[in-house]
This record gives C-alpha cells, structure tokens and sequence, in this order.
C-alpha cells in the first residue's frame, strides 16, 4: 500500500469510455461512448496507463449497461452504451468497437515491453477547456507508440489520433520490421462509426511479404496499427523506437512524413 514498506503494484478494476450526467441528444450519445473513435481512445488509454505508469492487471468492464441517470433536452431519461464492450450477448452477438480496440491491442502485447522514443517534429495539438468536465490538455501527442518482444517476435502498436489527417510513418533500423508482416488495423469511414446495428467496424488484417525496413506505412486518421513480424531475441532494456518527422512546422491539413528507427 502507499507509504508502507511493502508497496504493491496498481490494478485497474474496471475501465472504459462513458457519460454518467448531463443532457445530449439520444444519437450524440450513442455516436460518442459506442464510436470507433472511443475504442481507439481507450486501447491507447489502457496501453497509456501500461507503458507510463506501470498498470499490468487491467480489467474492462465488458457487460452492457442500459440506464443511468443521463437525460436528453427535454429532461426524459436515456439509455446509454456505458461500459458494455458487447451491444448484447446471444442475441446480435455484435462488439463495440473498445472490444475490438482491446483484442487488437491483445495480439501485440508480449511478455517484454520496450520502450518508444519518438523525437522530431511530433504533431500536437492544443485541448481547449471543455465545459462539462474542466478538463484542458496543451502540446497532445497525434501519434502514440508501444513496442513489445519475446526475443523471437515483435511487435509495434501506433496510433493516429488525428481525427482529419493521414500520416505516413516509415520504420527503419535494426530491429525494424522486415520480411513477412502482419499489419492489423482497426479505424472506419467515420469517427462516428459504431456497431450498435450492424457491424460497420471491423479489424483489418494483410501479410505484407518481403518488407524491408523503411517501407512508408500511411496511417488513417482515428486509427490503430499493429505490426507483428518475426525477430531475433535483443535486450529489451536498450531497444527503443526513435520516431521523427518533416516537416518541423505544419500548418492544418498539411501532410507529415514520419519516421520510425527501432533499436
């Protein structure tokens, strides 16, 4: 416990992307909680709390909540797909997409973490303060990063949280991916996208053959890739990811090149 002799590590009891008050139209909220766009976020969330503060047990609350106490304008009570990673179970069997951003997130995750080192011009942008919640976030990472290995497999983990652009990212070096790849990606047409009456969002997933390290890879916006590839056992306390980009400034829907050096 904190303060004590005997300190132990952090569990995560549950987890997930949801509204407990406050009034929106019926499809806003549906948009929003049960959204592509919130899977994404909190795959990157989980892996957040992984890579930054050491988080190894965590759980998501994976069964479906039908009410609680948020209303719409005219004051009547709403439904909300809080906490459910399911729409339902035995019936449509259909998964949200913080389902799919966690079983994504899942296959790359092996027993050794490395770090990411990303330098260069790394794309911001500025959270102004929201009005529901007093929260405001300046210089926000769009790409996040997370490498894992069990000395024989690799695998890298990306997200683009740009919610408008595209960025291409090459990784080069030593230990980054060559040969045979498997590239996996959970993103859709729309931010907005859910699976609540038909599976809209899926997983993506193609072998690239014959790859060689700095093969550009174009990164949709609201999106998460995941390369898994076969390596060669190295010490995980020296490797890291060096991730740069050009051009040093960029102006709203200017194109980034990034660069991605795995050691």
């Amino acid at each position: 416990a904190y303060g004590t002799k005997n300190p132990v590590g952090v569990a995560i009891y549950e987890t997930n992307l949801g509204t407990n008050n406050g009034s929106a139209p019926q499809s806003v909220v549906n948009s929003t909680v049960a959204s592509v766009g919130a899977g994404v976020a909190t795959a990157n969330h989980m892996l957040m709390m992984l890579r930054d503060l050491g988080v190894k047990t965590q759980s998501m609350f994976a069964l479906s909540e039908y009410t609680n106490p948020f209303t719409n304008p005219a004051n009547n009570e709403e439904t909300t797909p809080l906490w459910g990673t399911v729409v339902d179970m035995g019936v449509t069997n259909l998964k949200r997409p913080q389902f799919l951003g966690e079983q994504l997130a899942n296959s790359a995750i092996l027993p050794t973490m490395l770090t990411t080192r990303q330098t260069g011009d790394n794309p911001t942008w500025n959270q102004p303060l929201s009005a529901n919640d007093q929260i405001q976030l300046n210089n926000a990472q769009y790409l996040q990063s997370y490498a894992f290995t069990d000395g024989t497999n690799q695998s890298v983990v990306v997200f683009n949280l740009s919610r408008t652009r595209s960025l291409p990212v090459k990784f080069t070096g030593g230990n980054g991916p060559t040969g045979t790849v498997n590239v996996r990606q959970l993103t859709s047409a729309n931010i907005t996208d859910t699976n609540e009456n038909s599976p809209t969002v899926n997983i993506t997933n193609s072998t690239v053959n014959g790859t060689n390290p700095g093969t550009t890879y174009t990164l949709p916006p609201f999106s998460m890739t995941v390369l898994l590839w076969p390596g060669t056992a190295h010490a995980g306390a020296t490797s890291s990811t060096r991730l740069t980009a050009a051009p040093q400034t960029i102006a709203p829907g200017q194109n980034v090149s990034l660069k991605a050096v795995v050691d």
